[in-house]
């Protein structure tokens, strides 16, 4: 390195110095390292960043070698003199003969440096951020100048790799808070599409009360009224068809209200599932018992091909909820003198039950619609019936609950068929 006279001396530090305001940060840097080999005669210089917590590497932000700006590096501090800065937080001045004195540093012998000289980069605190390294291969002649010089620069660059520093853990913060909020976003967006839902959901509950309930009391209380009033003009078969449509209207009432209990049990997680091993045989014949007076009255005959002693893990009040419903919408969307067939196949996993009728199917648009809470899709039986079209939203909501699924198959005059699976075992 060249010896320089006082004036010399701080013409070169002014010059090395003289970097433009506006150029700050990295930028700064990058300068400032080209300026420093231009004018003090370096062949090699660096500004690096210990890499924490551990110190015992550094990597490199901007590299001069020999004419032209190098690609970083990481620089392993174990033998070299820039663990001697790191850890001593001071200048280290090596004159010369540097490479004999860490003839472990790669850098130094493939180089073939002769002298060294470092300085820790500091905050005004004292806290370490990285180092400044000068490199010849040429011995340094004026040891005092060129210390003086370093730590002069030295302090600006400590001034400036703080300040890119705080820049960075602002843009961090800036860009973590960013995804914070566009987190927070999305999921204020999912809130308000379950508000949106609840407020649908909300709508359809109303209208099934006012008007699907409304339906089966009309009928209660007119024919009820016609018998209080007229009891005595009526014969014995009037009187019986009319006793009949009440039971039907308060049969009907009752299972509606009884969709609606737990459907809104289940919306509010208010309804436990308890599944244990269940013999579908038995309870297939048990819903056939209670739908054997509707199927009869339209002459419709119910079959089942079970295997013998089917049995399936599931929760029994839930799975006799939807097979009612499903062996009630079949019932009631058959004409007179059909057939319902429940059947069952039983696989190494799970049993898989199906209800198919040769009713009047359901059309393309009440297919995209069957399990919409906020559409109504309610359709009158072949004989008239009532019915909401929530219970086949309660029958797959209690499947899945149960971890099965639920399929139907539909073809408008060719009838329907209502799948779904469950788990064998737990």
């Amino acid at each position: 390195m060249t010896q320089f006279t006082p004036q010399e001396t701080l013409k070169v530090l002014y010059a090395i110095l003289d970097i433009d305001q506006k150029i700050t940060g990295m930028e700064y840097e990058k300068v400032l390292v080209r300026k420093i080999a231009e004018h003090l005669n370096v062949k090699y210089v660096f500004i690096g960043h210990a890499i924490m917590p551990e110190r015992k590497k550094v990597q490199t932000d901007i590299v001069w070698a020999g004419n032209d700006y190098h690609e970083n590096f990481i620089y392993d501090l174990a033998g070299t003199p820039c663990e001697n800065v790191l850890t001593g937080k001071r200048v280290c001045v090596y004159k010369k003969n540097v490479v004999h004195q860490f003839p472990e540093d790669k850098l130094l012998v493939q180089r073939k440096v002769e002298s060294y000289i470092g300085a820790p980069v500091l905050t005004k605190e004292g806290e370490l951020l990285g180092l400044l390294v000068l490199l010849d291969d040429k011995a340094i002649d004026d040891e005092q100048f060129i210390s003086a010089v370093v730590e002069l620069i030295t302090m600006r660059v400590d001034r400036e790799m703080e300040r890119y520093h705080i820049e960075e853990k602002l843009k961090d913060q800036v860009e973590k808070r960013t995804v914070d909020l566009e987190k927070a976003n999305t999921e204020l967006k999912k809130a308000l599409h379950k508000l949106e839902d609840a407020n649908h959901t909300k709508d359809k509950f109303f209208s099934i009360i006012a008007h699907d309930l409304t339906s089966p009391f009309n009928v209660i209380l007119s024919f009820s009224n016609l018998l209080l009033e007229y009891f005595d003009r009526y014969s014995r078969e009037e009187i019986k068809d009319m006793v009949e449509d009440i039971f039907e209207s308060s049969q009907s009432l009752h299972d509606l209200l009884e969709n609606l209990l737990q459907w809104s049990m289940s919306q509010t997680d208010r309804l436990e599932v308890i599944p244990q091993t269940t013999n579908l045989n038995e309870l297939i014949s048990n819903i056939f018992s209670l739908m054997h007076s509707s199927a009869e009255k339209k002459k419709i005959r119910l079959s089942s091909s079970l295997p013998e002693n089917m049995e399936a893990f599931f929760d029994k009040e839930m799975i006799t909820t939807v097979t009612r419903n499903l062996l009630s919408n079949a019932i009631k969307f058959t004409h007179p003198e059909g057939e319902v067939k429940v059947q069952g196949i039983r696989f190494d996993s799970h049993i898989e039950i199906s209800v198919e009728d040769n009713g009047v199917g359901i059309c393309a648009e009440g297919m995209k619609s069957l399990f919409r809470i906020d559409v109504k899709h309610s359709t009158k039986g072949t004989s008239g019936e009532e019915g909401t079209g929530l219970g086949i939203i309660l029958c797959r909501e209690f499947i899945e609950k149960n971890g099965g699924t639920f399929h139907v198959e539909s073809e408008p005059g060719e009838g329907s068929t209502f799948t779904f699976t469950l788990p064998i075992s737990a």
